[in-house]
């Protein structure tokens, strides 16, 4: 009687919805080719994620002739900029009597001497859209040093990553992606 063994490796990888990577580990380090793996990417529906925010920031936000909005990009992630571009995108279509202005856009990863000069020189929005929950919580850190208090009370901002629930207590960031489904809605 002959016996065999079958040796299964499955890999389970998470990505972006603009991720393309495929596997992005060594597989030799383990003695393995692609061939000896079954591959499952689980990829983030960032798009439609980004779709709803848009839509619920013209929710809550919506009705106005005019809005003043900003963008915050992560600088060394240019391949999420989707995030804050597709949300103003489907602000824009679920608000379509409002004129939408941008004044200005700011990295993450600028120094927050060029945020500060940004809030102080520049329009101030009434909405800026963010690459993820860090960036609007520092820009609204930024803001209660450099603006008045009148002005930082108007400002608002969204998010992305659900990292900071304390701003959404405070009705400071409007809306923020849940990517991980902890806390829903």
């Amino acid at each position: 009687m002959q016996t065999c063994s079958v040796a299964a490796w499955l890999f389970f990888h998470g990505g972006h919805a603009g991720d393309a990577s495929g596997i992005t580990v060594d597989l030799a380090q383990f003695n393995l080719t692609e061939d000896d793996v079954l591959h499952f990417c689980f990829r983030l529906d960032e798009a439609s994620a980004a779709q709803r925010a848009g839509k619920e920031v013209c929710r809550l936000k919506g009705g106005r002739q005019q809005t003043k909005v900003a963008k915050i990009y992560w600088g060394i992630r240019p391949d999420l900029h989707f995030r804050v571009d597709m949300a103003l995108e489907a602000f824009a279509q679920a608000c379509p009597d409002t004129e939408i202005v941008e004044p200005w856009a700011v990295d993450w990863d600028d120094p927050e001497e060029i945020w500060k000069n940004t809030l102080l020189v520049n329009p101030l929005p009434g909405i800026v859209f963010s690459c993820f929950d860090l960036a609007a919580e520092k820009l609204l850190d930024v803001a209660k040093t450099a603006l008045p208090a009148d002005e930082c009370y108007r400002l608002s901002t969204t998010g992305w990553d659900n990292l900071v629930p304390h701003c959404l207590q405070e009705r400071k960031m409007l809306t923020t992606v849940d990517q991980l489904v902890f806390h829903p809605h």
